[in-house]
C-alpha cells in the first residue's frame, strides 16, 4: 500500500510540473514573444527581474517532472519484479517520492506567485523615484503586471519602431507652426507676469471643468486669450489687486464667464454650473488668502526667492479639480512657455497626460499592450509612467533628426525651441494637435477613444471600417498648449 502511495505522489510530480510548465510558464513565454515579434523591446531591467526567472522556473519544473518520471518507473518496476525492481531508480523511489513531490510543488507555487521578482521587487520598492529614476519607467511598471498574481497582466512595451513614426509625424507638425492652431494659447503679452500665472491656473482650472462636467468642446486659443484679456470696471480680473479685493459675496464665476463670453461671441457658453463655481471660488480663496492673489508665489518660499517648479507642482494639487496627471502639468507647461518665471530651471519636462496622445501612440505601435488588453485608463501612475517615457524618447529621436539634418526648416526648429525643454513642449502640442486632426477626420483604424476617455481597442468590425458618423468620443483631457 506504502508504495502505491509513492507512485501516486511520483504521478503528482509529473502533474505539477506539467501544469506549471504548460498552464503558467507557457502562457508567460508566449506573451512576451507577442511583444517582442511585434517590435516591443522589454529591456535589460524586465530581462533580469522578470524573463530570466521564468527560464529558471521552466528549467526547475522540468526536472521535477524528469524526476517524476523516473521515480514512477522505479516505482513500477519495484511491484512488477519485487523486492529489487531496477537499480537507481527504485531505491530513490522507496526513499525520496514524497521529498520530490513536495520540492515540485514548492517550485510551482514560486512560479505561480512570480516569487523570484517579488524579491527584485521588495529589494527597490523602498528607494524613492529620484534615487532610482528607474521606477518611473515602462519596465518598472510591466513587472509589477507580470508579477501580480491571479490578475492579467495589462503591460505597456515601447517599441522604437514606433518612436520613429510618431518622431516623423512630430516634425512634419513643427514645420507647418503650431502657433497657428486654434488650440495654441499665445503668450499674453499685454499682462504683468502675476497676471499671466492667474490667467494660466484659472484658465486650466476652467478647462479641466470641460472635461470633467462634460461640456461643449471649444477652441482653447480664443478661450484663453478671453481669460486673459477679461476686465471688470476697468480693472483686469487676473489681477492679484482684483482677486485680493474680492467680497465674499461676489460672483466671480459669472463676471468672469460673461466676459469669456464678450470677448469671443462665436464660442460655445460656459455653462453655469454650482460645482465650477465652487471651485472657481476655492481657487480664487487660496490665491488671495496664501499667495498674495498671484499663482506666480506657488513657485516661491520664504526661504528662497529662486522659483521651483516642484514646489508649484505640489501646491497646485489644492486647486480642484486639477489632477496631476494632466492639468497641473499643463499650468506649469503654460507658465513657463509664459514667461511667468523669467529664471526658472525647468529641469525634467513633465508631459501632461492626454488621451488623444495617448491613443496616436497606440495607433502608430510607438506602445504596445497585449492582445487581450481592451482597454487602458491610465489611471495608474506606473501607466502615465510608461506614457511619459514614451513620449520623453520620441522627443529624443525628433532631437537626433534635427541635428542631424541640413533642411532650412529643420535648422529653424532647433533656432526656435532652442532648450530640450521648450523642445519637449513644442513637440508635445504637436502631436496632441495630429491626434486631434485625425480624431475628427476618423483616421484613427486600431484604437479609439470611449465615452470614459479611455483608450479602447476597436472590435473586428469597428477596425474594418470608419468610426460612425457622429461626433467621436474626444477625451476627458483636451489640452492646449
Amino acid at each position: 500500500m506504502e508504495d502505491i502511495f509513492k507512485i501516486c505522489g511520483s504521478v503528482g510530480t509529473m502533474i505539477t510540473a506539467g501544469w506549471g510548465f504548460i498552464g503558467k510558464i507557457q502562457k508567460r513565454f508566449t506573451q512576451i514573444r507577442d511583444i517582442t515579434d511585434r517590435g516591443g523591446k522589454p529591456g535589460a531591467w524586465f530581462f533580469f527581474t522578470y524573463i530570466i526567472f521564468q527560464y529558471i522556473y521552466a528549467g526547475a519544473l522540468i526536472l521535477c517532472g524528469l524526476v517524476g518520471l523516473g521515480l514512477l518507473v522505479g516505482g513500477v518496476a519495484r511491484i512488477v519484479s519485487p523486492p529489487t525492481g531496477l537499480p537507481y531508480l527504485t531505491p530513490v523511489f522507496e526513499g525520496s517520492a514524497f521529498q520530490v513531490l513536495a520540492i515540485a510543488i514548492l517550485i510551482f507555487l514560486v512560479a505561480l506567485l512570480n516569487g523570484l521578482s517579488w524579491i527584485a521587487i521588495l529589494l527597490f520598492i523602498w528607494l524613492p523615484a529620484r534615487i532610482l529614476p528607474l521606477k518611473q519607467s515602462a519596465a518598472w511598471y510591466n513587472l509589477w503586471q507580470f508579477s501580480l498574481p491571479l490578475v492579467e497582466p495589462k503591460p505597456i512595451f515601447i517599441n522604437p519602431t514606433g518612436i520613429a513614426n510618431v518622431a516623423d509625424i512630430a516634425i512634419s507638425q513643427l514645420e507647418n507652426n503650431p502657433a497657428q492652431s486654434v488650440n495654441f494659447a499665445a503668450t499674453p503679452v499685454e499682462l504683468s507676469l502675476d497676471e499671466r500665472s492667474n490667467a494660466a491656473l484659472i484658465g486650466c482650472l476652467l478647462e479641466k471643468e470641460h472635461s470633467v462636467r462634460q461640456w461643449p468642446r471649444r477652441n482653447w486659443q480664443p478661450f484663453y486669450a478671453a481669460v486673459a484679456a477679461s476686465e471688470f470696471d476697468s480693472r483686469k480680473l487676473m489681477s492679484p489687486d482684483y482677486l485680493i479685493s474680492l467680497p465674499p459675496d461676489s460672483d466671480f464665476y459669472a463676471i468672469l464667464t460673461a466676459e469669456v463670453k464678450r470677448i469671443s461671441p462665436t464660442e460655445p457658453d460656459i455653462p453655469d454650473s454650482a460645482e465650477a463655481r465652487r471651485d472657481l471660488s476655492n481657487a480664487v480663496g487660496i490665491l488671495a488668502r496664501k499667495y498674495k492673489g498671484s499663482a506666480r508665489n506657488l513657485a516661491f518660499n520664504w526661504l528662497r526667492r529662486k522659483p521651483k517648479l516642484r514646489l508649484a507642482f505640489n501646491r497646485a494639487q489644492r486647486f480642484q479639480p486639477l489632477d496631476v496627471s494632466s492639468m497641473i502639468p499643463q499650468f506649469l507647461k503654460l507658465a513657463v512657455r509664459w514667461g511667468t518665471w523669467p529664471n526658472v530651471e525647468p529641469g525634467n519636462f513633465i508631459y501632461p497626460y492626454a488621451s488623444r496622445l495617448a491613443l496616436l501612440l497606440f495607433e502608430q505601435r510607438a506602445m504596445l499592450t497585449l492582445p487581450s488588453v481592451k482597454n487602458l485608463a491610465f489611471k495608474q501612475k506606473g501607466q502615465l509612467a510608461a506614457y511619459r517615457e514614451t513620449m520623453r524618447r520620441i522627443v529624443e529621436r525628433v532631437q537626433e533628426n534635427l541635428s542631424g539634418s541640413n533642411r532650412p526648416q529643420h535648422r529653424q526648429i532647433l533656432t526656435d525651441y532652442p532648450t530640450e525643454w521648450e523642445l519637449a513642449a513644442a513637440v508635445d502640442f504637436a502631436l496632441w494637435s495630429s491626434s486631434s486632426e485625425l480624431l475628427k477626420g476618423h483616421g484613427f483604424e486600431r484604437w479609439k477613444l470611449d465615452e470614459n476617455g479611455f483608450v479602447t481597442r476597436k472590435g473586428n468590425s469597428e477596425a474594418a471600417k470608419d468610426e460612425s458618423e457622429s461626433e467621436p468620443a474626444f477625451p476627458k483631457e483636451d489640452s492646449a498648449s
